[in-house]
């Protein structure tokens, strides 16, 4: 009888000891590491006000020191292209490629010598940094697959070694016209509706405050770009398909390519 009453005064002890527990834990705001959610008064110990990555940070490099956006096709300042110039691009391959696409109401002519859009190759992790817009217009890919940075080597007469000093149309097509002498290939002013020769395919020039681009017709009608070391896409900013790279939506985060430089058509190597 005396060990059953010793028992009930032990048990009512670890209740009160429990219940005093429980309200001191309450008191210091305790919490089941179990949930997901943190208590109230969690803090981090640190300021969390930046540590959200933006999508525009996603594609910041530093590049000697300049930091700059891969979707940008211009280089930035101290970019120097690791080895010779010479012969350090070569053609892409024409693959075709069976796709599916939507009928468009209308779509400007082709000619036959367009290339097929093929993003399996273009995307690849060891072919997408090795060109930008501007290569990809020309439809060649840097041979240095040591670079990082190896597609900003393709910028307007960088093959004739005169470069274009100003982002303006008549500065742009002047030096990428030096590059068509130099690789035997043709560039000429064009129309919406003038169709290319059975070896010609059709681009188109935009300038932004901060960059030029080139998008290129493919041979399904529509038209495809490349943003700087990035995939390419037959999209515009707003994510539709591109019927005329002179109506798309134009204007990124990164840039808003408002200014129409022209049709041309090129010759194909």
């Amino acid at each position: 009888m005396k060990k059953a009453k010793i028992s009930c005064l032990v048990l009512a002890f670890l209740m009160i000891f429990g219940l005093g527990m429980s309200a001191q834990a309450a008191e210091n705001n305790s919490f089941d590491i179990r949930l997901n959610s943190a208590p109230n008064s969690y803090n981090a110990g640190y300021d969390t006000s930046d540590s959200v990555v933006s999508e525009n940070d996603s594609f910041s490099v530093s590049v000697n020191g300049t930091v700059t956006d891969i979707r940008l096709n211009s280089a930035p300042d101290g970019y120097s292209p690791s080895g010779t110039r010479a012969n350090a691009e070569q053609t892409v391959p024409d693959i075709s490629s069976v796709q599916i696409m939507p009928r468009a109401t209308e779509l400007m002519p082709t000619g036959g010598g367009e290339y097929s859009y093929n993003p399996t190759y273009w995307n690849d992790e060891a072919n997408v940094y090795r060109s930008n817009c501007y290569g990809y217009a020309l439809n060649l890919i840097a041979t240095n697959t040591s670079d990082p940075y190896a597609g900003w080597l393709f910028q307007p007469g960088y093959k004739a070694g005169e470069e274009y000093t100003s982002l303006t149309k008549t500065a742009i097509i002047d030096a990428v016209e030096a590059d068509m002498e130099v690789f035997g290939r043709t560039i000429r002013s064009s129309t919406y509706s003038e169709t290319p020769g059975s070896n010609e395919y059709k681009i188109a020039l935009v300038i932004a405050s901060n960059d030029y681009h080139w998008y290129r017709q493919d041979s399904s009608g529509y038209w495809s770009h490349k943003p700087g070391l990035t995939d390419i896409t037959n999209k515009d900013a707003s994510g539709n398909l591109i019927t005329d790279p002179r109506t798309c939506d134009r204007d990124y985060s990164y840039a808003d390519y408002s200014t129409w430089g022209g049709y041309y058509i090129i010759s194909r190597p």
